[in-house]
């Protein structure tokens, strides 16, 4: 994240940060982490390297002690840009309700430069292409209005643009937002949370969220929002990260969330939404391993309940 890399403004402690990001690359933890702890002492008010610390007691195997590094990255950055509470749940097993949104948007306006050849060229990510392709399946083919949550880039709008009359771009990151701009693809963009974009207001035809749910924990707001803002027999096409295990969600290692697909079919039950068509597909890599995850198409009939 770029603000891992900001000085701590001392150069004394900036030197041995970076010797320490060295010995992390050599994969000597323990070493990293005593030169970080050398610069800390030098910039003791320094979130980033207090939040870099943690992560090379991490991985040297020092729970206590990271969890010591994370809780003061957190204090002095209480808007959690780095995801120390993240980590601090991770490390804790904590069930999450709540991610913070600070992290995510921080996250991806740095990604954003990189972001489409990282992510489909480095990490062979498909999901766009999966989706669009279970879209094939849908009752119909075109659309009046469609809203594209999370839409980043705009890698899922390259797919689909041809379908739809009137696409709107809802995304966290302005830098993510910008690069969408380039793109050309939607009509209209906003940078907000989903919940505050889907305010019942406005009816979409159909919703789309790729790879978005894996930065919430708790979807039930979400799926409630989604619900309200369908047309009747709207659409609803979005993918999760698969979680294998018996809770609804699990905080992963990378600090994104893993969803049980019988907690998705709860949830769209809930809703009113049918399910159409559900797919399993390994959806990216993820330091050299497959992803699992599973696409969902569903339609709305009736009126909507809370849950």
């Amino acid at each position: 994240m770029k603000q891992l890399q900001q000085s701590s403004g001392n150069p004394v402690a900036d030197k041995r940060a970076d010797y320490a990001h060295g010995y992390a690359s050599d994969k000597a933890f323990e070493a990293a982490a005593d030169l970080m702890a050398q610069a800390l002492e030098l910039a003791p008010t320094w979130p980033a390297g207090w939040f870099l610390l943690g992560q090379y007691r991490e991985d040297a195997g020092q729970k206590d002690a990271a969890l010591d590094a994370y809780a003061q990255a957190l204090k002095l950055a209480p808007q959690d840009i780095f995801g120390a509470g993240l980590k601090i749940a991770f490390l804790n097993k904590t069930v999450l309700t709540d991610a913070p949104l600070s992290y995510t948007e921080s996250l991806f306006d740095d990604y954003a430069e990189r972001f489409d050849d990282a992510l489909v060229n480095r990490l062979g990510y498909v999901v766009p292409g999966l989706l669009a392709a279970l879209l094939k399946s849908a009752p119909r083919q075109s659309f009046k209005t469609a809203i594209d949550l999370g839409c980043g880039t705009g890698l899922m709008a390259t797919k689909v643009r041809a379908q739809i009359n009137h696409l709107t771009g809802v995304d966290l990151s302005a830098a993510m937002l910008a690069k969408a701009q380039d793109k050309a693809l939607y009509d209209v963009l906003q940078k907000a949370d989903i919940t505050a974009a889907l305010n019942g207001a406005t009816q979409y035809d159909l919703i789309m969220a790729a790879d978005v749910f894996m930065y919430i924990p708790d979807l039930c707001p979400a799926f409630q929002a989604i619900a309200q803002s369908m047309t009747e027999d709207g659409l609803f096409l979005f993918s999760i990260e698969k979680q294998a295990g018996p809770h609804p969600w699990k905080l992963l290692e990378s600090m994104r969330h893993a969803h049980a697909p019988s907690y998705i079919e709860h949830l769209l039950a809930q809703q009113n939404l049918t399910i159409l068509r559900q797919q399993e597909a390994t959806i990216r890599m993820d330091r050299g391993q497959p992803i699992a995850g599973v696409l969902f198409l569903a339609q709305r009939h009736g009126s909507t309940h809370a849950a």
